[in-house]
C-alpha cells in the first residue's frame, strides 16, 4: 500500500514537473532565472522517474538504470537549486563563472563515481534487487547536497530580511520551498519514514514557487536582471502589478517617501493626495497611477516632503511579450532645483531687461570709441605713408634747387621724380582714408616694395641695402604690410632726424621667429623721444605679440630690432 502510494506521488510529481516546465517554456520571459527554474523541474522529473523504476523493477539491469537516473538528479539538484537562489537574489557569486563551473565539475565527478561503482564500490557496497547498501561516496554526495540546500536557504533568508511588501512575501514562500526538501530527506535518511519523499518534496517546493509566480508574478513583472540598476538610479521608482499591488520599491523611493508604509497603489494615491501642495490637481496623472495606462503618461506634482519637493512623474506601462498588461512603472524625478532655477531666471529676466536698456546707452559710448579708434588708425596710416612721401619729396626738391643753373637736365629729372612721388603719396593717402589695403603682397612683393623704396631714395643719394634671409618661408599679407610700414617709417626717421645716407635692412626667419634689423649711419642720440612714428611701430608689433627695441650709442647710428612670433601672423 505504501509503495503504491509512493509511486502515485512520484508519478504526480513527475507529471507536475513536466506541466510546469512546458508552461514556462511557452509563456515565461527568457532569462537565466527562468532557465534555472526549468532545470530544477527537469531534475525533479528525472529523480521521480528513476525512483519509480528502482521501486517497481524486478530486473537487475532496469533497476540499475533507475538508480543511475536517480543518482544524476541527486548529483545536480542541490547545485541547480543553489544557482537558482543566487540568481533570484541577484547574488554576485551567480556571475562568477569559475565558481559555478567548479560546482558543476563536482556534480559531474560525483556522477562518474556512480557510473564506475563496479570498479571501486564507493557509492554503494551492495546492489541487489531487494536491497542496496550505500558507501562513502553516497554520504559525501548527500552531505554536499545538504550544504547546497542550506546555502540556498541562508541566501533566501538574508535576502528576505531586506525586503518589504510583496517581495518579502515572495522570499518567505521561497524559503519554505527550500526547507521542505531538507526535512523530507532528513526523515528518510534518519529512517523516520521508509519511503524517500525527497523528489516529491522538491516538486512541492517548486509548486510553491509556481504559486508565487502566479500570485506575485515576480518572474514576469520584475526581471531580476535589472534589480541592481533599479536600486541605484537616482529617481524614485515603484513597480505596480496589474492587481494594484506595489511589487517593489527602489532605495531612492523608500528614502524619499519614508512616511509611506503601505503596499497597495490605492493607499499610495491617497498618501499623495494628502501631501500635494497647490491648487493644481492632475486628474489624468493620478488616474494613471491608480488604474494603469496603455500609453506613457507624464506630469508634475509638488509634494509636502522636506520643505516641499517638485517631482516630474512618468508612468510607463509594463507589457509581456504577448503585449498583455502586467503592471506599470511609476518614477518620481526630483526637479525642485530645476523649478527654483526657473523662478530665479524669471526674476533675472526682469533685471536683464533693465540692464539691456543701460547697455543701449553704453553702445552709444562704444560707437564713439570705435570712431575714435578708426580716426587714430587713419592718422597712423597717413603719418606713415604721407610722412615718408613728404620726407622723400623734400630731399628730391633740395637736390633740384642745388642743380638749378648748373645741371638743368638733372634738375628736370628731379622734378619728374618729385611729381611721381607726389602722385604715389596721393594714392596711398586715398587708400588709407578708404581702409583699402594695397594689393596682395606676400614675401616676394614685400621685398619688391623694399627694393622700390631703396631705388626711390637712391636718386637722393641715400643708399639702402636689403638682406633677405627668409629662405622659402612665406610671410602673409597682413604681416608683410606691417613689416613694410615699419621699414618705411624707420627709413623716413633715419633721413629726417638722423641725416643718414646709408641704411641696412635685414629680414630673417629662424627658431619660429621673424626678425627684422634696421641699422643706419646717421646721427645718434642719447635719449630716444618716442614720437608718433615710433609709437605707431610699437603698436603694429604689439598686434602680433612681438617685441621691438630701439638703440643708439649716442654718437652715431641708430638701430631697430623687431621680433614677431611666426605663429601670430607669419607662416
Amino acid at each position: 500500500m505504501q509503495v503504491t502510494m509512493g509511486v502515485g506521488l512520484l508519478s504526480g510529481s513527475a507529471l507536475l514537473s513536466i506541466f510546469i516546465s512546458i508552461y514556462f517554456v511557452l509563456f515565461g520571459n527568457r532569462s537565466k532565472l527562468l532557465y534555472s527554474f526549468i532545470y530544477c523541474q527537469v531534475l525533479i522529473f528525472i529523480w521521480s522517474a528513476g525512483y519509480i523504476i528502482e521501486i517497481i523493477s524486478k530486473d537487475f539491469q532496469i533497476k540499475y538504470i533507475g538508480v543511475c537516473l536517480e543518482g544524476f538528479a541527486i548529483c545536480f539538484m542541490g547545485i541547480i537549486w543553489l544557482y537558482f537562489s543566487m540568481l533570484y537574489t541577484d547574488n554576485i557569486f551567480a556571475q562568477n563563472k569559475k565558481l559555478i563551473g567548479s560546482l558543476f565539475f563536482i556534480g559531474v565527478t560525483e556522477y562518474i563515481i556512480i557510473l564506475t561503482n563496479d570498479y571501486h564500490g564507493l557509492y554503494y557496497k551492495v546492489f541487489e534487487i531487494d536491497r542496496i547498501i550505500y558507501g562513502i561516496a553516497f554520504g559525501i554526495n548527500l552531505f554536499l547536497t545538504y550544504i547546497y540546500v542550506f546555502l540556498s536557504t541562508f541566501i533566501m533568508v538574508r535576502y528576505s530580511l531586506k525586503k518589504i511588501g510583496n517581495e518579502k512575501k515572495q522570499s518567505i514562500i521561497l524559503i519554505i520551498a527550500a526547507i521542505i526538501p531538507i526535512i523530507a530527506n532528513f526523515l528518510y535518511v534518519s529512517r523516520k519514514i521508509k519511503f524517500d519523499f525527497t523528489p516529491v518534496s522538491f516538486s512541492i517546493s517548486l509548486l510553491l514557487i509556481a504559486i508565487a509566480i502566479f500570485k506575485y508574478r515576480f518572474l514576469n513583472a520584475i526581471p531580476t536582471g535589472v534589480r541592481k540598476v533599479f536600486d541605484t538610479v537616482e529617481a524614485s521608482i515603484v513597480l505596480i502589478d496589474n492587481n494594484g499591488r506595489i511589487v517593489s520599491k527602489n532605495n531612492s523611493f523608500i528614502e524619499t517617501f519614508n512616511e509611506y508604509k503601505g503596499n497597495t497603489v490605492a493607499e499610495f494615491q491617497a498618501y499623495l493626495k494628502r501631501k500635494m501642495i497647490g491648487d493644481i490637481y492632475d486628474e489624468l496623472l493620478m488616474r494613471a497611477i491608480l488604474q494603469g495606462t496603455l500609453e506613457p503618461v507624464f506630469g508634475e506634482i509638488k509634494v509636502d516632503i522636506r520643505d516641499g519637493k517638485v517631482f516630474r512623474v512618468a508612468i510607463q506601462p509594463l507589457l509581456d511579450k504577448f503585449k498583455r498588461d502586467i503592471g506599470r512603472v511609476v518614477s518620481f524625478t526630483n526637479i525642485t532645483s530645476y523649478r527654483e532655477l526657473v523662478d530665479q531666471l524669471a526674476k533675472k529676466n526682469v533685471q536683464l531687461t533693465d540692464t539691456n536698456e543701460k547697455l543701449k546707452e553704453h553702445m552709444l559710448v562704444l560707437e564713439e570709441l570705435a570712431v575714435l579708434k578708426e580716426r587714430n588708425r587713419v592718422a597712423r596710416e597717413i603719418h606713415d605713408s604721407l610722412g615718408h612721401t613728404l620726407t622723400f619729396l623734400i630731399k628730391v626738391q633740395e637736390g633740384a634747387i642745388l642743380d638749378f643753373g648748373h645741371d638743368n637736365e638733372r634738375m628736370i629729372e628731379s622734378i619728374k621724380i618729385a611729381n611721381k612721388i607726389t602722385r604715389q603719396g596721393l594714392k596711398e593717402l586715398r587708400l588709407s582714408l578708404y581702409d583699402i589695403m594695397p594689393e596682395k603682397q606676400g614675401a616676394n612683393s614685400l621685398f619688391e616694395k623694399l627694393e622700390r623704396l631703396a631705388l626711390d631714395f637712391k636718386s637722393s643719394g641715400i643708399k639702402i641695402e636689403i638682406t633677405d634671409e627668409c629662405e622659402d618661408n612665406y610671410i602673409n599679407d597682413d604681416s608683410s604690410q606691417t613689416i613694410f610700414r615699419i621699414c618705411q617709417e624707420a627709413v623716413t626717421n633715419s633721413v629726417r632726424h638722423g641725416d643718414a645716407d646709408e641704411i641696412h635692412i635685414i629680414i630673417k626667419i629662424n627658431d619660429k621667429m621673424l626678425k627684422l634689423f634696421i641699422i643706419d649711419n646717421g646721427k645718434g642720440c642719447i635719449e630716444i623721444n618716442k614720437g608718433y612714428g615710433i609709437l605707431g611701430m610699437e603698436e603694429r608689433v604689439r598686434k602680433y605679440s612681438g617685441n621691438i627695441v630701439f638703440g643708439s650709442d649716442g654718437e652715431s647710428g641708430f638701430n631697430i630690432k623687431v621680433e614677431i612670433p611666426i605663429g601670430d601672423g607669419v607662416t
